[in-house]
């Protein structure tokens, strides 16, 4: 970067860079020093920023990192005046938003950050996540549970842009119920009879679920139910419904349990040593009809995994986990079994084996979720 373009980029992004930091750490003078000090340290290194590759994130980036540490290099004092330093800027929030800010200071600081650099920078998830260096699972958690804690707080605040802060939500809006879970009939329609072994409020880690997902956004409402057949049998079978304050805040939660399905990146432990794990994206094999579903939006995914248990020869755990979203509700069903093999098909249409229990269960699961809770 050459003196005219570092000139440019200080002239066109000093304000808007003071907003943003003030905005993350709630000081305004914090703020301006620490973007000020940025643009010292990236006057340094001017030769090495490329105009071509953002270099405003580099020094929103550093703005941060000093405004967080509250630490200031001495140098400033003594160093002879430069472009990085001269004139200084004033920046004066508007009245909305400092009661924005006032909002944000309810928020942990990671939090904080993810919401300002995806609503106030118009930045997307992805680019958020290579920001801060977390992975995107992280970052919609954060801005889930961020929205969630400023939508109590103000569930109509817009910033000066006009981009809200925090989609609006519904008041109307009714939590789920064990009413909008699958009952035993749906998911042995077929097979031995089943029954419901247990329901409780929440996620168990004791849950017969190999991929039980670690993140889920901020629901106000977790119910689960296990399932297994009839008479002393252990449960494998586990059905859960997420409600959330809007379809947005579940549409953040859905994406993340998605995310682990088709990863499972931590299998439950409670299964014993496992290793070899394989998870299968099989969506497109189940047929789902999101027309017919009474909630915007209708999605479902569907996937298909083993992993070998170390300690029991030619054994392993599988596993089938169906995500469905309708509207501001999510239900995660999942079946987890030791076995040799896991002898069914996704969709109806094998001519040779039969459709698993968990995706042949959702047109009905899907039906039960929408109803009044």
């Amino acid at each position: 970067m050459d003196e005219a373009q570092f000139d440019r980029l200080y002239t066109g992004s000093f304000q808007k860079l003071v907003g943003q930091i003030y905005a993350m750490c709630g000081n305004l003078t914090e703020a301006q020093d620490c973007v000020q000090e940025a643009f010292i340290r990236a006057w340094d290194h001017r030769r090495k920023l490329d105009w071509e590759q953002n270099p405003e994130a580099w020094i929103r980036t550093t703005a941060y990192r000093l405004a967080v540490s509250r630490w200031r290099k001495a140098r400033r004092g003594f160093r002879q005046p430069d472009r990085a330093v001269e004139p200084e800027r004033t920046y004066e929030p508007s009245p909305d938003r400092i009661a924005i800010n006032k909002a944000l200071d309810q928020l942990p600081a990671d939090q904080r950050r993810a919401i300002v650099l995806y609503h106030l920078c118009d930045m997307s998830v992805t680019q958020v996540a290579d920001e801060v260096g977390s992975p995107t699972g992280t970052v919609k958690a954060r801005l889930a549970r961020g929205r969630a804690t400023l939508a109590r707080l103000q569930p109509t605040e817009t910033v000066t842009s006009g981009t809200p802060v925090v989609p609006p939500t519904d008041p109307t809006v009714a939590p789920p119920s064990y009413v909008n879970l699958p009952t035993a009939e749906m998911l042995f329609p077929d097979y031995s009879p089943g029954e419901v072994k247990a329901e409780y409020e929440g996620l168990s880690p004791d849950a017969p679920v190999l991929c039980l997902p670690s993140e889920y956004g901020s629901p106000v409402t977790v119910l689960t139910r296990e399932y297994g057949t009839q008479g002393d049998w252990p449960s494998f079978i586990t059905a859960v419904v997420f409600g959330y304050e809007s379809p947005e805040a579940a549409s953040d939660g859905y994406d993340l349990i998605t995310e682990a399905a088709a990863t499972c990146p931590e299998p439950n432990p409670s299964f014993g040593p496992a290793s070899d794990l394989r998870m299968q994206d099989l969506t497109g094999q189940v047929p789902f009809d999101d027309s017919t579903v009474d909630a915007s939006p209708a999605r479902m995914t569907f996937h298909s995994g083993s992993v070998l248990l170390t300690e029991k020869q030619d054994m392993g755990v599988f596993t089938d986990i169906a995500v469905v979203q309708a509207g501001e509700r999510v239900l995660l069903m999942t079946s987890a079994f030791e076995g040799t093999d896991h002898n069914c098909a996704p969709g109806p249409d094998d001519p040779d084996m039969e459709q698993c229990q968990v995706p042949a269960a959702i047109p009905q699961a899907v039906e039960t979720l929408v109803e009044p809770g």
